[in-house]
C-alpha cells in the first residue's frame, strides 16, 4: 500500500481467532494481497472473551474465589498469545513481520475499537458464513464491521471443499494425499464398495487418525503454496461503480492500492441499470439508463487510462444487489470491491444495503471502501 501523505507506512489488519476460516483469512491475504502490503505496517489483532462471571458465580453456587477468576483470565489470555504466536510465525514464511495486539471485549467492538486507535487503513478478517438464522440471531462480526470499522474492509470467505477442487490440484499434489481427501468425501456406503483395494492401493492402509497427521504435514502447504502463485498472478477483481462519488473513490483506492493485483488482467468495472418495466412501451427510459451507464464507464476509463490500467466494462440491468452477484459468477471474479456511504441503521433498515448483500452471497471475496468518519 501506498504510504499515507506524512511518509508513515499505512497499517493493515488482519483479525483473527482459533477458528479455521481466519487461519485461510491470514494466508489468503498474505499470499493473493503479498505486494499490496509489503511496505505496510501489518497487525494481526485478536480478541479475548469477557470472563462470564455470571455463569462462575452459578456455577460455584455462591461468590466466585478471585482465584478461579484470575485463572479464567490468565487461560483466554495465553490461548491468544498462542494464537498470535502461529500467525507470527505464518506471516514470517512470507518474509512479514507483523506485530500483534490483543484486547478483552466482545470481538465486533473490539476490533472497530483498535481500528480507530491504531489508525488503521485497511482492515481484513474473514467470515463464518453463517445462515440467515444465525445472523439474526447470533449477528455477525464481519457484517457489524462492515457497517461500523471507520475504514475499508476486506471479508475474506473459505470457499467449501469440493470433489471437482480437488481434481484441478492434482499436478501439485502427490497422488496419495489427493486420494485421501477424496476418500474423506464419500458416502460410506461408497467406500465400503471400494472396500479394500482403495485403502490399500490409494491410501496406502493410512488410518483415520493418521490421515490427519499427514494432512497437517509440513510437506502440504508447499504444494498449495505452487497452486496459489500461479493464481495470485491472475486474480480477477470487479469494481462496481456508479453515479455517486463513493464509487469513484473506491475505484481510486484499488488503483492505488491493488496496482500488483490488476496489473495482469484487465480491471473490471461493473454498472448496474435499473430493472426493466413493462409499462415503458418504447423503451425510451431503458435507453436512457443505458447512456447514464455509458457515461459513468467513460469517466471510469479515463480515471484507470490516467493510472495505465486497462479495463472491461460490464452493464446489466436489474437489481443492483443481485446483478452484482450473478457478473461475479459469470466473469469468474475473485476480489469485489464496492464504495459504500455510511448510512444510518434506520436506512439501511428500510432500503437495505447492497454492501452487506454482497458480502454474505458473492462467489468471492468482498472489499467495501468507505472514507473514514
Amino acid at each position: 500500500m501506498e504510504e499515507g501523505k506524512s511518509g508513515e507506512k499505512k497499517k493493515v489488519m488482519v483479525a483473527i481467532d482459533e477458528s479455521e476460516n481466519s487461519h485461510y483469512t491470514l494466508e489468503w491475504t498474505l499470499d493473493k494481497l503479498r505486494e499490496t502490503i509489503a511496505d505496510s505496517d501489518v497487525i494481526i489483532f485478536t480478541a479475548q472473551p469477557n470472563s462470564d462471571l455470571g455463569y462462575v458465580y452459578a456455577s460455584s453456587l455462591g461468590a466466585a474465589p478471585v482465584d478461579l477468576i484470575t485463572s479464567i483470565q490468565e487461560n483466554h489470555k495465553k490461548v491468544a498469545s498462542l494464537l498470535l504466536d502461529k500467525a507470527k510465525d505464518i506471516c514470517a514464511k512470507y518474509g512479514i513481520v507483523a506485530e500483534t495486539v490483543t484486547e478483552i471485549g466482545d470481538p465486533k467492538y473490539a476490533i472497530c475499537e483498535a481500528v480507530e486507535k491504531l489508525n488503521i487503513e485497511l482492515l481484513v478478517l474473514g467470515s463464518h458464513n453463517r445462515g440467515p438464522v444465525q445472523r439474526a440471531f447470533l449477528g455477525s462480526v464481519s457484517n457489524y464491521c462492515v457497517q461500523n470499522a471507520k475504514c475499508p474492509v476486506l471479508v475474506v470467505k473459505k470457499p467449501a471443499l469440493k470433489e471437482v477442487d480437488v481434481r484441478k490440484r492434482r499436478l501439485h499434489r502427490p497422488m496419495h494425499q489427493v486420494s485421501i481427501i477424496l476418500y474423506r468425501h464419500i458416502t460410506l456406503e461408497k467406500k465400503r464398495t471400494l472396500g479394500y483395494l482403495w485403502r490399500k492401493t490409494y491410501c496406502r492402509g493410512i488410518t483415520n487418525g493418521s490421515t490427519n497427521t499427514l494432512l497437517n504435514s509440513k510437506q502440504w502447504p508447499v504444494h498449495l503454496k505452487t497452486f496459489n502463485d500461479i493464481n495470485r498472478a491472475n486474480m480477477k477483481v470487479m469494481v462496481v461503480i456508479d453515479e455517486s462519488e463513493c464509487s469513484y473513490r473506491a475505484l481510486m483506492w484499488v488503483l492505488d492500492n491493488l496496482k500488483e493485483s490488476i496489473k495482469n488482467l484487465p480491471l473490471v468495472i461493473f454498472a448496474a441499470q435499473p430493472p426493466p418495466n413493462s409499462m415503458d412501451l418504447f423503451n425510451s427510459v431503458q435507453q436512457q439508463n443505458k447512456k447514464v451507464a455509458l457515461g459513468i464507464f467513460e469517466k471510469a476509463k479515463r480515471i484507470c487510462a490516467s493510472k495505465g490500467v486497462t479495463v472491461e466494462a460490464i452493464t446489466e440491468a436489474g437489481y443492483p444487489k443481485e446483478v452484482i452477484c450473478d457478473a461475479v459468477q459469470k466473469c469468474g471474479v475473485n476480489l469485489l470491491v464496492i464504495g459504500d456511504e455510511a448510512n444510518g441503521n434506520i436506512k439501511r433498515a428500510l432500503l437495505g444495503s447492497v454492501s452487506s448483500y454482497c458480502v454474505q452471497n458473492a462467489k468471492c471475496q468482498v472489499l467495501l471502501v468507505r472514507n473514514k468518519a
